[in-house]
């Protein structure tokens, strides 16, 4: 018996340690949407946020730069990091990149008010 309760509460405690896990969210409808993944420490009770936002250049919402092949997953680290101090958060890929491939735009309409527009509509 004291074997099978020692293996339950480590089995417990695993459970607890695990990091965080994404949920994918999205705005807009059909191709254009934009998708993105929210982690939630605790989703049954409201606490701070944050957005994330990626960098220049094809960058995807985990941070990782598409177009250079470097696979970092510094944003998605920073939320499991935010998310074990109890705070949520939200990344996005941006218009054209990741899953909103579909969203991109023409170069002429690929401007910073058109990000700064979705970074908007994200909050």
């Amino acid at each position: 018996m004291p074997l099978f309760s020692l293996m339950l509460a480590a089995a417990a405690t695993a459970a607890i340690s695990l990091p965080p896990t994404d949920r994918e969210v999205e705005i807009g409808q059909g191709e254009a949407a934009l998708h993105g993944a929210l982690i939630a420490p605790d989703p049954a009770r409201p606490g701070p946020a944050v957005l994330l936002l990626p960098g220049s250049g094809p960058e995807d919402r985990n941070g990782d730069d598409l177009g250079a092949g470097q696979r970092s997953h510094t944003l998605k680290l920073i939320a499991e990091s935010l998310a074990a101090e109890g705070i949520g958060s939200l990344r996005i890929d941006k218009r054209g990149v990741g899953a909103s491939a579909a969203a991109a735009l023409p170069p002429k309409d690929s401007t910073v008010n058109r990000f700064v527009r979705d970074a908007v509509a994200w909050a």
